[in-house]
């Protein structure tokens, strides 16, 4: 490693850092009031099941999220799994606005994770 290399390895896990603080804050902060406030709007038959799958797949992002602090490749490519299966789940359920729900939804932590690995990359 060089001395102009850390630098930019550091910037790399600071915008992922940022990145996915941001996305699981996000996310965390939803599903905090669901759970205090529950359903505002009545619900169709069968979305309690992908409320379930929604809310165990951001569980395991935030958890990813935290554990990428600490070891930047293993949350990174945590964060690149589950943020992708996250984008699955808004293609498979999004309906017409599909994209944008993947880039609303799984894109900030695929980004995240990628940034992550990317500041563990060696030269």
């Amino acid at each position: 490693m060089t001395t102009n290399d850390y630098p930019k390895r550091n910037g790399w896990r600071i915008a992922a850092r940022l990145i996915g603080t941001v996305a699981a804050s996000y996310w965390g902060i939803t599903i905090l009031l669901h759970l205090i406030f529950g359903d505002t709007v009545p619900t169709e038959p069968g979305t309690e099941f992908q409320g379930v799958v929604l809310g165990v797949l951001i569980v395991f992002l935030i958890g990813s999220t935290i554990y990428a602090w600490w070891d930047a490749r293993r949350g990174g490519i945590a964060l690149l799994v589950f943020g992708g299966l996250l984008s699955v789940f808004a293609l498979i359920t999004a309906g017409r606005y599909y994209l944008f729900a993947m880039l609303v939804s799984g894109f900030p932590f695929m980004l995240s994770g990628a940034l992550f690995l990317l500041s563990t990359r060696r030269q």
